[in-house]
């Protein structure tokens, strides 16, 4: 039978922090060791959470531009079916349909390579968080993401999306132009 040693409470720490006036003692018991690590952890997704209100930042300007280059390459089948009487409504739907579809396939691809990496990576770290830390999935997330991720591109492209669908040149001059 092994002897464990008795819990330290605060009032041991402070009896012995009274034994020791020194400023440079400092006594450290086991909950201390355990409030430093979760401040750290607390620290570490505080600085994730920042890395990733920038990185949605420069996604939004990627989805933008992105966007623009995927609307120059669509000019000249926008042209013709504008050639074969599509009217600039029903184009307009057509080209945000498809913009949001490329969207959609972009959140459902960039989920599976981020859920891929998490579960790669965490068994390297798993040993230095709290035991109570899980890892885990949540599935109203990804639903609100597959929501809000096309509207926002939507909105940061409806002005690209209106121009081409309500372009006043004949659609066959934006062929010819290509």
């Amino acid at each position: 039978m092994a002897l464990l040693p008795a819990p330290a409470t605060p009032d041991l720490k402070r009896r012995i922090e009274s034994l020791y006036r020194d400023p440079a003692v400092q006594v450290t018991v086991p909950d201390d060791l355990e409030q430093g690590s979760l401040r750290v952890l607390s620290r570490l997704l505080d600085y994730l959470g920042l890395i990733g209100l920038v990185t949605l930042s420069m996604g939004w300007i990627g989805v933008y531009y992105l966007g623009r280059r995927w609307l120059t390459l669509e000019m000249p089948g926008a042209g013709l079916l504008k050639c074969l009487g599509l009217s600039s409504g029903e184009l307009l739907r057509l080209l945000a349909a498809k913009a949001a579809l490329v969207m959609v396939a972009g959140i459902l691809l960039g989920g599976a390579i981020s859920w891929a990496g998490a579960r790669a990576v965490f068994p390297m770290f798993v040993d230095s968080l709290p035991p109570e830390f899980k890892l885990v999935w949540s599935w109203k997330s990804t639903a609100l993401l597959l929501l809000i991720g096309p509207f926002s591109g939507l909105l940061l492209l409806f002005e690209p999306l209106r121009a081409c669908a309500t372009e006043r040149l004949c659609g066959c001059s934006i062929l010819r132009r290509t």
